[in-house]
């Protein structure tokens, strides 16, 4: 029995692309990265623009494991999102909220690297898991009542 395979042309499919411990802050003695993965494809515009959403991971307020789920944030970057995983002091290192002014940082950062990673900077999205939910609505809160830094615009909190 023969059979016919099709080789499909993935030109025009997002593929992502991760770029790995980007330092958007450094307080001296203690440097905090992104890890971001992107919407990619061979035939890319320059002016082509993709919600970011920056998640904030629960760890407990411990060090967070920054690259166990790239292969899962791979699956966002794939339908047209930027994914960027924020480390932020641990609660040994800061106490809070000290994480709230990492959150600060890291969205001030985002402007400088908006077009290398075609970042939308008019649609961002706080999301974050357990400690890391916590930070991410609180850092909305305190901004608000204007308890910290200024946040850049944030569309939602996930």
């Amino acid at each position: 029995m023969k059979h016919k395979i099709k080789i499909a042309s993935h030109s025009d499919k997002l593929q992502w692309l991760y770029s790995q411990d980007v330092e958007y802050y450094d307080y001296g003695d203690c440097k905090r990265h992104l890890q971001i993965i992107f919407p990619y494809r061979p035939q890319m515009k320059e002016d082509e623009k993709y919600p970011l959403l920056l998640f904030i991971p629960g760890s407990a307020w411990h060090k967070q494991e920054m690259y166990n789920d790239i292969p899962q944030y791979s699956l966002l970057a794939k339908r047209g999102f930027v994914f960027a995983a924020m480390e932020y002091r641990e609660s040994d290192l800061a106490a809070f909220p000290a994480q709230i002014e990492d959150v600060s940082n890291a969205l001030n950062f985002i402007p400088e690297i908006a077009e290398t990673f075609h970042i939308d900077t008019n649609k961002i999205f706080l999301i974050g898991n357990s400690s890391g939910a916590h930070i991410a609505m609180m850092s909305i809160l305190f901004n608000a009542h204007g308890l910290c830094n200024t946040l850049p615009k944030i569309s939602s909190v996930i």
